[in-house]
C-alpha cells in the first residue's frame, strides 16, 4: 500500500539531546517526528510498526544502521526517538552526509529519502568552544590523560633537569607487624592440679516400657438423653380446596386469587417445594392470549419456579411448580396468583368445576 509521510521540524535535524549539566555525556539517539497518512490522505491510527534505517547516501543500499519499533499514531502524527532499541555507534557520524530512510509494516522504503542535517550547537563540535570536561583524553588511540586527571602517555620529552636534592623529610609511620614466628619446643609437663569440682548432672534416660494394663474400671452412670434428630428425608402436607373465588378481572400484573392453606417448616436448613396439579378456567380473553399461574409462599414469590399457562378460553388441566430456600422455621401460608401476558382476562378459577385439585407442599431436608 501506498503511504505519504510528513516528517517534522525535528525529523531533518541530526544532533544531539543533553540529559544535564555542561559535564553530562552524550546520548547516541536522534528525535524523528512525523504525520503518517494512507493512500488516500486519511492520516492512520493506532499501533504501526516503523524501519528507520540511516545511510551514507540517497541511493546507497546497505544501511550504516537500522532498527524497527511498533509506534502509538494519534491522528496520524508520532514521534520515536532513534538507537532506543538499537545504539547508534557514534562512528557513523563522521562528518559525511547521511541520509535517513523509513519503511511502515511490510511496505517498501518510501522515497525519498530524508537528509540528516546538523542542529545549531553540532556546528561547532569540529573545535572546542570555551572550558571541556572530558573523562579522559586519547591521542591516536592511546589514552594521555586519565580520568583523575593525570598523564599517563609517554614520559619522554616531559622530564625537566634534574634539580637540587632537597632536605631529608620525616621519618614515615611505622610498618605492620611481621608474622608470628613459630612455636618453640614443648616444656616439661607441670604437676598434676587438683581435682576439680563435680560436674553436672547428665540429661534424663529415656522413657520405660509401659506397664501392664489394669483392671477395668466399674461402669459410670448413663448420661443425659441427647436432642432429638432431625426428620426423615422429607415431609408432605396438602392444601385445601382451590375452589374458593375468582379473580374477576386479571390483568399484566401478577394478583391473588386465593390462599389454600398452610403448613409449618420444622427447620431453617430444609428446602419447600410447591407443585399445583387443577384444572383452571377462563371465561374471556381481552386483548391476551394467555394466562400465567404462580404458586407463592407468604406472598412471595419462590427462589425457582415454573409457571402453569392458560392458552385460550375455557378449561384446561394444568401444573404450576415453585422451590423456596432460606425460609424460616414456623408457620407459612401457600396461595396462587395469576396475570395476563398481554391485556386482560375475565373470571380466573382454578380448579374449575370441583374436581379436587390441589397444591402438594413437599419440605427436603
Amino acid at each position: 500500500m501506498k503511504r505519504k509521510l510528513n516528517f517534522g521540524a525535528a525529523a531533518a535535524l541530526m544532533g544531539v539531546l543533553w540529559t544535564g549539566g555542561a559535564w553530562a555525556l552524550v546520548p547516541s539517539q536522534l528525535n524523528q517526528q512525523g504525520r503518517l497518512f494512507d493512500a488516500s490522505g486519511v492520516p492512520k491510527q493506532g499501533e504501526v510498526n516503523f524501519k528507520f534505517a540511516v545511510y551514507a547516501s540517497a541511493t546507497a543500499e546497505a544501511p550504516l544502521w537500522s532498527e524497527e519499533q511498533s509506534l502509538s499514531l494519534d491522528d496520524g502524527y508520532f514521534s520515536a526517538r532513534l538507537g532506543t532499541t538499537t545504539p547508534i555507534d557514534l562512528s557513523v557520524f563522521d562528518g559525511q552526509g547521511l541520509y535517513l530512510g523509513v519503511s511502515v509494516g511490510d511496505d517498501a522504503e518510501m522515497t525519498p529519502r530524508q537528509p540528516l542535517v546538523s542542529v545549531p550547537f553540532a556546528l561547532v563540535s569540529n573545535n572546542v568552544v570555551g572550558d571541556i570536561t572530558p573523562t579522559s583524553v586519547s591521542v591516536g588511540g592511546q589514552q594521555v590523560i586519565d580520568s583523575e586527571g593525570q598523564w599517563v602517555g609517554p614520559s619522554s620529552g616531559l622530564v625537566g633537569a634534574a634539580g637540587e636534592r632537597g632536605p631529608t623529610g620525616p621519618a614515615g609511620a611505622a610498618g605492620p607487624t611481621g608474622p608470628t614466628g613459630p612455636a618453640g619446643a614443648a616444656g616439661a609437663s607441670g604437676a598434676k592440679g587438683a581435682t576439680g569440682a563435680t560436674g553436672p548432672g547428665g540429661a534424663q534416660g529415656p522413657t520405660g516400657p509401659t506397664g501392664a494394663t489394669g483392671a477395668k474400671g466399674a461402669t459410670g452412670a448413663t448420661g443425659p438423653t441427647g436432642p432429638t434428630g432431625p426428620g426423615g428425608l422429607s415431609r408432605w402436607s396438602i392444601s385445601s380446596s382451590l375452589n374458593q373465588s375468582d379473580l374477576a378481572t386479571a390483568t399484566t400484573s401478577y394478583q391473588k386469587i386465593n390462599n389454600v392453606g398452610t403448613f409449618t417448616k420444622s427447620a431453617s436448613s430444609t428446602t419447600i417445594e410447591l407443585e399445583m396439579n387443577s384444572n383452571v378456567s377462563v371465561s374471556t380473553f381481552v386483548g391476551a392470549s394467555g394466562v400465567h399461574f404462580q404458586l407463592r409462599i407468604d406472598d412471595l414469590a419462590g427462589t425457582f419456579e415454573n409457571t402453569a399457562a392458560l392458552r385460550a378460553a375455557g378449561t384446561q388441566f394444568v401444573t404450576a411448580r415453585a422451590i423456596f430456600q432460606g425460609l424460616s422455621t414456623g408457620s407459612h401460608t401457600v396461595s396462587i396468583w395469576a396475570r395476563t401476558n398481554s391485556g386482560t382476562a375475565t373470571s380466573v378459577l382454578p380448579d374449575s368445576g370441583g374436581f379436587g385439585g390441589r397444591v402438594h407442599i413437599k419440605e427436603s431436608y
